[in-house]
């Protein structure tokens, strides 16, 4: 059974504090704090890190792939990098911020220990088997530690594209697909390979994202069934 990660959002560092509190409580393996949302603008980021207990992803989300961050794109790789330098487990990382940008993190990552996620966001559909490939390799490439493509589904199908994509990279690839139809691979992607899956707290961040419990409940019957043995 896999990893259930749960994303986190909120206006303060003390709400924020107060969610992370319930998302342990509720089960969840770790948590991705997204800080694109944080109207607070003078945070003790390293502060913030130290003082939670188990895996941190730190998200500074750009506009163009859902993030909410209201500055311009050189605030934004600022504010990314005192995230780095708060040697957090993870960082989330777009690929589409260009490569020079992206090597630079990169090396600061390495510095410090960081591990790196690079993620690809299409709210618009699915693309072709032959460019989801092509967008993993792409990040492999430049040296992340896991790749995360998440896309619209379209169709049923669009699901099986993205849990074969997990099952080509065992736990180096985060793939699911977005939307109500998408749901499904949400739900299945760890027991195709992602090292974990996302989730709410409450508020989904995401078009199709559930919350923490029922994913949870849904990947314990989903083991039991799987493991159950005879017909």
């Amino acid at each position: 059974m896999g990893r259930i990660c749960v994303s986190l959002m909120a206006d303060t560092v003390e709400e924020l504090e107060g969610k992370v509190e319930r998302a342990r409580k509720a089960g969840a393996d770790l948590v991705e704090l997204r800080l694109d949302y944080l109207r607070e603008r003078d945070v003790d980021i390293k502060g913030l890190v130290s003082s939670f207990g188990g895996p941190i992803i730190l998200t500074v989300r750009r506009k163009e792939e859902g993030g909410v961050f209201p500055l311009g794109e050189d605030e934004r790789v600022m504010l990314i990098e005192k995230c780095i330098e708060a040697e957090p487990d993870m960082v989330d990382l777009e690929l589409s911020m260009g490569v020079s940008i992206l090597q630079k993190l990169l090396s600061l990552c390495r510095e410090k220990g960081v591990s790196v996620i690079l993620s690809y966001h299409d709210f618009d559909g699915t693309p072709s088997w032959q460019d989801l490939r092509g967008k993993v390799s792409a990040m492999f490439r430049l040296g992340c530690d896991v790749a995360k493509i998440v896309t619209v589904a379209g169709a049923i199908s669009d699901n099986l594209q993205l849990l074969g994509l997990a099952s080509l990279h065992p736990q180096r690839v985060v793939a699911f697909c977005m939307g109500k139809i998408g749901i499904l691979s949400r739900i299945l992607c760890t027991f195709f390979g992602s090292p974990f899956t996302y989730a709410s707290l409450d508020m989904p961040l995401a078009p199709g994202q559930i919350d923490i419990v029922t994913m949870r409940r849904m990947h314990e019957n989903l083991a039991r069934i799987l493991n159950t043995e005879g017909d």
